[in-house]
């Protein structure tokens, strides 16, 4: 099956596609989404080993830094899987058989999301409904329960078996 991936950044309003690309895969889209998930997990991790943990106000807690708790993925459909991919990044997953798989994203910044067509759809959706994949549902732990004074979401990543340290 052809899957397409748009990922795009979204800041008070506005709108920007970052990429935009098909590929194929033989795995059904939840499977899809897990592994782009998992991969986004590793791919911050070995941003965070190689650049080190950015300064912020916010956290100053190694690779908390890099703001994980935000990433999760969940279906807006059968065939449409929408991500929280960072605090201002999202990603979109569209399989073949989807009516958006073909949907024209703007080329252009938008500061005003149009009501119709896939900003419609994506504007209609319950965001009130749980992720089916976030940090929680891969580790078994909730930091907001648990504290985030002296986590750390790299260990608790990698004894997941999400990430490699």
């Amino acid at each position: 099956m052809k899957y397409r991936i748009v990922d795009y950044t979204s800041c008070r309003g506005d709108f920007s596609v970052d990429s935009n690309e098909v590929f194929e895969s033989s795995l059904d889209i939840h499977e899809v989404a897990l592994n782009l998930l998992k991969d986004r997990f590793q791919e911050m991790y070995d941003r965070y080993k190689e650049d080190g943990a950015p300064e912020t106000e916010m956290i100053d807690n190694g690779f908390l830094a890099y703001y994980c708790e935000f990433f999760d993925a969940r279906p807006m459909s059968d065939s449409v899987w929408v991500f929280g991919n960072g605090e201002e990044q999202g990603r979109i997953l569209i399989s073949e058989n989807s009516e958006w798989f073909d949907y024209k994203f703007p080329e252009e910044r938008l500061f005003t999301w149009p009501d119709d067509g896939f900003f419609g759809s994506y504007e209609d959706f319950d965001w009130s409904s749980s992720p089916t994949y976030d940090f929680e549902s891969l580790t078994g732990i909730d930091p907001y329960k648990t504290g985030w004074e002296g986590f750390d979401c790299a260990k608790a990543l990698a004894d997941a078996g999400v990430i490699k340290l």
